[in-house]
């Protein structure tokens, strides 16, 4: 069997996902087909942002261009959201709707422009089945997968759904919001995250392995976000304890661009995180990241 035989048969199995959703967590059982009333309020159609090309993409592709493409909704209600109003409210609102082939289209787009070096989809762990088609269509259309795709996770990707990702991805770029089961239920929403979390880095780890980098440029590999929310350093500590026993060449992105956005703000009851994070408390966070021997660390 081919890899274009094996990709059809891997996207006739996923389609069939959302003919009654089990595709994450939440185990909605919704028709996705005619509805888009799950948790991740998406349907058949996945709701576009944004899709652009930059210049300014950190260490993914330096002095090159790549594809940015960002999807709306989600399936875990973060408090402190930096869209939240995109992901989280209005969930009716039909905007930014597009079809499957439109999405195949845009990846096969970005296939046939010879400046773009990589796509970065952004928000998709609700729109794993949907992806697959998509890049399996530009596949077919172009003839092989020309560029490196990079799929950013927030955590919550059910392993078997993710599964169908294999040999597509080269890079995933998977936040790693917190360890612990009260912080999770306070501000994800979700006391069992940790454990998928901890899932997630087994797959995503297995399927793309060490990162590799060509010129100071991430090639293929896991990287794993921290971004750091104030008085919570305790919380990353073990977070990098869990990653240290996977692997030390999982790449460690630590960031301190936490803004206190979402419901915050308004609800009394998360004022211990609406403040900016402590610059010391990153610090004191990536150097720990240093002690444990972690091969790359990037600190924005």
């Amino acid at each position: 069997m081919n890899f274009l035989e094996d990709l059809e048969i891997r996207l006739e199995e996923a389609l069939k996902i959302p003919t009654d959703c089990v595709g994450c967590y939440r185990y909605c059982h919704i028709n996705r087909w005619s509805s888009d009333s799950t948790y991740c309020h998406t349907g058949i159609y996945p709701k576009l942002i944004s899709a652009n090309i930059t210049e300014d993409n950190q260490f993914f592709s330096k002095d090159k261009k790549i594809a940015k493409v960002y999807f709306r909704h989600c399936n875990l209600r973060c408090v402190y959201c930096y869209d939240y109003a995109l992901h989280h409210e209005n969930y009716l609102d039909s905007n930014g709707k597009i079809s499957l082939e439109e999405y195949g289209e845009l990846i096969y787009h970005y296939f046939l422009n010879d400046e773009v070096k990589a796509i970065h989809l952004i928000n998709v762990d609700h729109l794993i089945p949907h992806t697959l088609f998509a890049i399996t269509y530009a596949i077919k259309k172009y003839g092989n997968l020309k560029i490196p795709i990079i799929f950013e996770s927030n955590g919550f990707a059910f392993r078997p759904t993710i599964h169908f990702l294999r040999d597509l991805i080269q890079i995933y770029l998977m936040d790693f919001k917190f360890i612990s089961s009260d912080l999770s239920r306070k501000y994800l929403k979700e006391e069992n995250y940790p454990e998928i979390a901890k899932d997630t880095v087994f797959e995503l780890y297995n399927q793309v392995g060490d990162i590799a980098l060509k010129q100071d440029t991430l090639q293929k590999g896991l990287v794993v976000r921290l971004l750091v929310l104030p008085n919570l350093y305790k919380e990353y500590y073990e977070i990098l304890d869990f990653l240290k026993a996977v692997s030390l060449n999982i790449g460690i992105w630590i960031s301190s661009k936490y803004v206190p956005s979402g419901i915050v703000p308004k609800k009394g009851i998360y004022q211990d995180i609406n403040q900016l994070p402590n610059q010391e408390e990153v610090r004191t966070i990536f150097e720990y990241a240093q002690s444990c021997g972690f091969s790359w660390i990037f600190l924005e």
